[in-house]
């Protein structure tokens, strides 16, 4: 029985925007401003700025695993992640690209792309095997509360592992779609 490589990051998550009960006047007024900042969709280009500077680390959750993000620059940040599903386990890390696009500079929505390595180990009732896998993806965050983004990024994987059991191994070109919540602080 060949080996199967999966990897298949799909999560649908549902989420409730926060709605603010704070008033436009008391948002801007100096003493309110502090304990309650703007949205991100009332950000201006200086708060941009900003609130771009202060997305150093990030942790989330994405299908099936965890991650946890360091921001070397504002365009670059290193992860690392593990998922978990069944037999299989994914552990690697990520480097990602955050490049200025005109247009999403002052918006929810934070552009990315980047590369992924990672080992994978599979135990099966009948087969056992560990691989590797590489991925270029591309995806963007949305940011529904100014702490909190919804990720989706996809992209082309190479994928091989090998049976211990068998030595039968299997590889080849798979497309990876990735889903997840990341906290930024």
């Amino acid at each position: 029985m060949a080996l199967v490589p999966v990897r298949l990051s799909c999560f649908i998550f549902s989420s409730v925007l926060l709605a603010s009960t704070v008033s436009a006047a008391e948002l801007h007024h100096p003493a309110t401003a502090a304990h309650h900042p703007a949205p991100a969709h009332e950000i201006n280009k200086s708060q941009a700025e900003d609130y771009g500077e202060k997305l150093r680390k990030a942790v989330g959750i994405n299908f099936p695993g965890l991650n946890a993000r360091l921001f070397f620059t504002p365009k670059a940040a290193g992860e690392i992640r593990v998922q978990h599903l069944e037999h299989i386990l994914v552990a690697g890390g990520r480097f990602y690209y955050y490049p200025e696009i005109e247009g999403f500079k002052d918006s929810r929505f934070r552009v990315f792309t980047g590369l992924e390595a990672d080992y994978l180990s599979v135990k099966g009732h009948v087969s056992e095997g560990n691989g590797f896998a590489g991925e270029l993806f591309a995806g963007l965050d949305y940011f529904f509360h100014k702490d909190f983004a919804f990720q989706l990024d996809f992209g082309p994987a190479y994928i091989t592992v090998s049976d211990h059991s068998t030595s039968i191994s299997s590889d080849g070109l798979h497309f990876v779609f990735n889903t997840g919540i990341n906290y930024y602080f």
